[in-house]
């Protein structure tokens, strides 16, 4: 697959000239420990660089989309939209986020120095993408990465080749190649990659590829940012309003063919509606993506053969469910259609296994939200979880008992789009969250510095020096005695029997506390 407007471009050197894995990574540390990406100035100038290279390069950024995964210009827009808020947010809050912070300090603290707590970066950062929202997922997480001061490793995903061959050409025409680097590559070269010792990884993808890679940083104690997947729950209460419900639930599940980690994987819902919820469904496809289906240009395709496949097995397992909408695959063409499947076995992979696709089981509760919670916590803990309801009792119950990366209420996938709200997720759903000010607790830590006053070291001395002192020993006690927030006055109190305790006991006058 090669796409027109890449072949337009200008070739990018072949891979026999270009430096090796670990030159490349020995570079961008080189880089890292040389300063480069620390000013706040360039910081900021690589993030407008950003936005440039968005704004220039729309147009062959979604043909390259549309023929990966055959999306529509309003897909598109839809899924990078979190690109821009992302800059946005960076470009108003970024210095003050980074500013240095003065900690509390306790009196007896105060005769040592000052304490501060500055943000700094972890250094060499791998971003390891996915292939089903190829450039929101790359670009979001390499904004805060930048934003922090660290050089980066980026490793797109080789499922969706159009797109990784066009970022590798596309990226250092823009960014500064001394802290940004594009690796491409199968699963060979990304095994080589994560030979390499890394200050932070950050890896968007499947849970059995995610426990790869934290095995590997592992052997180098390097701390992972993980956003994986599972199968996120719905659940739709009898109180709900089932019209808006199917809706809502319609336009998460098949955006993007239902290849989104945070799409509804399943419909639990009361028995009550059931058949009104159906229609409800039916209804939306139609108006959605009307009477021809595939020929839509709001439905996409899937991203490969290999994917069309592995969608197409938990339909052609024996699920013992009714498939009640769609069902039709053409594996050569990369389509499923919408598919609704009423009510599949509990031991099926439609029930266990991440779906991924644009394949929507729907299950009948007799039991209510009890039963919903029961079914939720047989599974890992999900990236995202959604429930429709208008009983508020039902919704707080909802939000408090079920464990999630994110939850959602009366809507679907939006949780997402917020870039001041964190997205991440738990267990078997990753590790770890970013996205505007958790991107900067994603990718820096907060230090601890210390500044001693050498002109207050003789008050400090009988403390610090002649701890076999008696006197010092009880002025350190009485001390400790005072409460954390106690006034300045104080602290000079404190100072004044610790300076007379000493000159009691090393010049012989008689001196009695109070």
């Amino acid at each position: 697959l090669k796409s027109k407007s890449v072949a337009n471009m200008e070739s990018s050197k072949c891979v026999s000239e270009s430096p090796s894995i670990p030159e490349t990574i020995e570079s961008l540390r080189g880089s890292f420990n040389a300063g480069k990406s620390l000013p706040l100035d360039f910081r900021f100038s690589q993030l407008s660089q950003i936005k440039k290279m968005m704004i220039e390069n729309e147009d062959i950024f979604y043909e390259t989309c549309r023929e990966d995964l055959g999306w529509s210009k309003t897909t598109y827009q839809i899924l990078v939209t979190d690109i821009f808020l992302e800059l946005k947010y960076f470009e108003k809050y970024l210095k003050k986020a980074l500013s240095l912070k003065t900690p509390p300090i306790p009196p007896i603290l105060k005769l040592v120095g000052s304490y501060s707590i500055v943000t700094e970066p972890y250094g060499v950062v791998l971003i390891i993408s996915p292939w089903n929202i190829p450039l929101s997922l790359l670009i979001v997480p390499l904004i805060g990465a930048i934003a922090t001061g660290n050089v980066v490793l980026l490793k797109p995903s080789e499922v969706s080749p159009n797109f990784s061959k066009l970022m590798a050409e596309v990226i250092p025409k823009y960014l500064s190649d001394s802290i940004i680097r594009v690796i491409e590559g199968g699963k060979a070269e990304t095994a080589k990659i994560l030979e390499n010792k890394f200050d932070k990884i950050c890896f968007t993808g499947g849970c059995e590829t995610g426990k790869i890679v934290a095995l590997a940083a592992a052997k180098n104690l390097t701390p992972v940012l993980l956003e994986l997947g599972g199968k996120s729950p719905t659940y739709v209460h009898k109180s709900a309003d089932i019209s808006l419900s199917a809706k809502r639930i319609c336009w998460g599940k098949f955006l993007n063919c239902g290849q989104l980690c945070i799409a509804p994987d399943y419909v639990l819902i009361d028995e009550d509606v059931l058949d009104e919820f159906v229609d409800e469904m039916k209804k939306a496809i139609q108006i959605r993506f009307g009477a021809d289906i595939k020929n839509s240009p709001n439905y996409g395709k899937i991203i490969s053969a290999d994917h069309t496949n592995r969608i197409a097995s938990f339909l052609k397992e024996d699920h013992k469910g009714k498939i009640i909408l769609g069902g039709t695959i053409e594996e050569k063409n990369r389509y499923i259609s919408p598919t609704l499947v009423l009510n599949p076995s509990k031991e099926s992979k439609l029930a266990n296994e991440e779906i991924f696709g644009p394949i929507l089981p729907i299950f009948p509760l007799k039991g209510g939200l009890n039963e919903a919670l029961v079914l939720i916590r047989l599974k890992n803990t999900p990236l995202a979880s959604y429930v429709f309801a208008g009983d508020n009792r039902t919704l707080h119950k909802f939000v408090n008992l079920v464990q999630s990366g994110s939850t959602c209420v009366n809507d679907v996938v939006i949780q997402y789009l917020n870039p001041f709200c964190p997205f991440g997720g738990k267990g078997g759903s990753g590790m770890g969250s970013y996205r505007g000010p958790y991107s900067i607790k994603a990718f820096s830590r907060e230090k601890t510095v210390a500044s001693s006053y050498s002109i207050t070291d003789f008050l400090s001395a009988p403390i610090r020096y002649h701890f076999s002192c008696p006197g010092s020993e009880k002025a350190v006690k009485r001390a400790k005695d005072f409460p954390i927030d106690i006034e300045m006055t104080y602290f000079y109190i404190i100072a004044v029997l610790v300076l007379v305790e000493y000159v009691h006991r090393h010049v012989s006058i008689e001196i009695k506390f109070f």
